[in-house]
């Protein structure tokens, strides 16, 4: 009897591999929902400096595919697609020991003239010694003696990642701000051209990092130090990869009997600073990128009426495989869908040719599944 009980778990477990076996692949979608440039059309017919920032988002930059980590796939794309050559990484510290640093590469062009900077922005260590203080503190014993090594190992992977959006949702994300802000002004004062019109910073955000740029551009677009508006104005294109803008809008969600936010919405509020930040006469591009299978990623909102700032929704499937699961039916790679996009070769043409530059982008409404 017990034989057969395991040969019965054998055979169910070969069944439920088999079923994910014949759902192994997700329908592929591309849609964009309205045209936006890259940083291709920005140097060409704008003449521009253009300097690429990369702002990762919770627990740092993650490896998409295993491979590489993030945002190295993406310069390797560009520096490649472009015709350009890759310099040696700089590291750059901002200001106080444990607020962070920029990694920056320049990418050259035949004759040796720097064509792009590209800076990996990492404000991870604004949270790190508090979340490790957190984690030694759960670590003791007897505790630390009766968990398997493996749910030591993954707990702290969860509380470095968790940790920075509990941070983030309290009083803590000025501080997380201020060393993106200072990241942002540290990228605009190495620029050294006398004209700060011909120079563009273009970044390119994940996930918690989509809500930390926004704020600080708030910040920034509204600061009483014109340094600070100088730079916000000179962003005419954002990329947020698995954005998380409405979603984390709610935790500035008013009570719903509260008269003074009838009729809005805080993700309606969300862009309001920088509607104004460029002027009148020039547009900028936020352009939120999406996979239909990712689980922490929603739409941006739509744009403001009449204001030069175009928020884009662009959707893509990266990732590549789904699974059967009981009780939900199909579901694609939810961790693909979330970390791959630094790595997926749509969403880095999207970022190097805009949508019209794309080779596979379809402007119709992608068919559901």
């Amino acid at each position: 009897m017990i034989r057969l009980i395991r040969w019965c778990r054998v055979l169910g477990a070969v069944v439920i591999l088999l079923g994910c076996t014949a759902c192994s692949t997700t329908a592929k979608h591309t849609w964009t929902s309205e045209s936006f440039p890259g940083i291709a059309s920005l140097r060409s017919e704008q003449a521009k400096h253009v300097s690429l920032v990369f702002v990762h988002g919770m627990g740092g930059y993650s490896r998409p595919g295993g491979g590489a980590p993030d945002p190295q796939p993406a310069i390797d794309f560009v520096t490649a697609e472009l015709g350009l050559m890759q310099g040696p990484c700089e590291r750059i510290p901002l200001p106080g020991s444990w607020r962070g640093w920029l990694d920056h590469w320049s990418l050259t062009d035949r004759d040796g003239n720097v064509a792009i900077h590209a800076y990996a922005l990492r404000w991870k260590p604004t949270t790190q010694h508090i979340l490790d203080d957190l984690k030694k503190a759960d670590n003791v014993p007897p505790l630390e003696g009766m968990r398997p090594a493996g749910t030591r190992k993954l707990k702290d992977s969860m509380t470095d990642r968790l940790g920075d959006v509990a941070l983030y949702a309290g009083r803590y994300r000025e501080t997380i701000q201020d060393t993106v802000i200072a990241g942002l002004m540290t990228v605009a004062a190495r620029e050294t051209h006398a004209d700060p019109d011909s120079h563009a910073i273009v970044p390119v955000t994940w996930s918690l990092g989509s809500r930390i740029l926004h704020d600080s551009l708030q910040r920034m677009t509204g600061a009483q130090d014109p340094a600070q508006r100088t730079v916000a104005e000179r962003i005419p294109l954002v990329f947020m990869l698995a954005n998380q803008i409405q979603f984390l809008a709610l935790a500035d969600q008013p009570p719903r009997d509260d008269e003074a936010a009838e009729g809005t919405r805080p993700e309606e509020r969300m862009f309001a600073g920088l509607a104004e930040a460029r002027g009148g006469a020039r547009t900028t591009h936020v352009v939120g990128i999406t996979d239909p299978s990712d689980l922490l990623s929603w739409p941006l909102p739509p744009s403001p009426v009449g204001a030069p700032l175009r928020l884009v929704n662009a959707y893509h499937s990266t990732a590549t495989t789904a699974l059967l699961v009981p009780g939900f039916g199909k579901v694609g790679n939810p961790l693909a869908a979330h970390t791959d996009y630094g790595a997926n070769a749509q969403v880095l043409r999207w970022l190097v040719y805009g949508s019209e530059g794309s080779f596979y982008c379809c402007r119709r409404p992608p068919p559901r599944y």
